[in-house]
């Protein structure tokens, strides 16, 4: 009925925002293999923080990464295939 007379149609929500693909896990990877290079050859020397050469903002290298913890916590959680469906209008009925 609701298809049919109305012309709405389930629609199922596919992509949540949060979860990282696998290319954003290389990508962080590959990151963190450079800096670690990085810091392994030129040792934890002190770095210009800001452009410039500002003598006033040089400190380590280290003490300037940001870093985060792999864990993400949501004020949600992904919803379920089922719990995400919603009527919508649609937008081209099929003449049966």
């Amino acid at each position: 009925m609701v298809h049919d007379k109305l012309g709405y149609r389930k629609v199922s929500a596919r992509w949540f925002p949060k979860m990282l693909s696998d290319e954003h896990k290389r990508q962080r990877v590959e990151i963190s293999q450079i800096l670690l290079h990085r810091c392994q050859q030129e040792g934890d020397d002190t770095v210009d923080v800001w452009p410039g050469g500002d003598h006033r903002a040089r400190d380590k290298l280290l003490e300037h990464l940001i870093t985060g913890d792999e864990t993400w916590l949501h004020l949600s959680t992904p919803e379920t295939k089922r719990d995400s469906l919603t009527c919508s209008k649609s937008s081209n009925r099929q003449q049966k």
